[in-house]
């Protein structure tokens, strides 16, 4: 008969049974699966709010370095400066010009668009009037204009009426600024 060592223990199987169709590792506990989702949910978090914030600064970068400023000013009664992504008229970063665009009205009536093409037209003292109707009966400049910011288009908005000055940036008050658009020609 045999002797059995008994300082020497016999080994067990750490991992649970499983059957031959199903391999050792698909053998996960509840508590491992609760686990797993809950590190998956934070590392979706964290990287909604990098991409988030990192495509904040780019669109921020992006704006800078696209947009032609807003120069504000005693001889202009309204300007738009504004800047979007890539066009059928090239890339932003070969072509600046082709992503933006300003537009701007002068006290003297020239109206000047200048962007991929640089046009300049006479406005009547009609339209003139118009504009400074709108801006004034529209209350833009003293009206709230705060909205979120929008991450594929901007715009920074100036009117000067009578000596008070505004800059307002994209969607801020867009109804009233669209008026003004409407009254000036292609």
């Amino acid at each position: 008969m045999p002797v059995k060592n008994p300082t020497r223990p016999k080994k067990k199987n750490s991992l649970p049974k499983t059957s031959p169709a199903e391999p050792a590792f698909m053998n996960i506990s509840a508590i491992n699966v609760t686990n797993l989702v809950r590190v998956a949910v934070v590392c979706a978090i964290i990287f909604s709010i990098g991409g988030y914030l990192l495509g904040r600064r780019m669109a921020s970068q992006n704006n800078n370095q696209n947009q032609n400023p807003i120069t504000p000013t005693d001889d202009i009664i309204f300007q738009k400066s504004e800047s979007w992504g890539k066009t059928p008229n090239g890339d932003c970063s070969e072509n600046p010009s082709a992503c933006s665009q300003t537009t701007t009205v002068y006290t003297d009536g020239r109206l000047i668009y200048d962007g991929y093409n640089r046009r300049q037209k006479a406005l009547s003292s009609q339209t003139l009037e118009q504009i400074k109707t709108t801006i004034s009966q529209q209350n833009i400049l003293d009206k709230q204009c705060d909205a979120p910011v929008v991450m594929d288009y901007s715009a920074t908005y100036y009117v000067n009426l009578n000596g008070k000055k505004r800059t307002v940036q994209y969607p801020g008050c867009e109804q009233e600024f669209n008026l003004i658009e409407r009254l000036l020609p292609e």
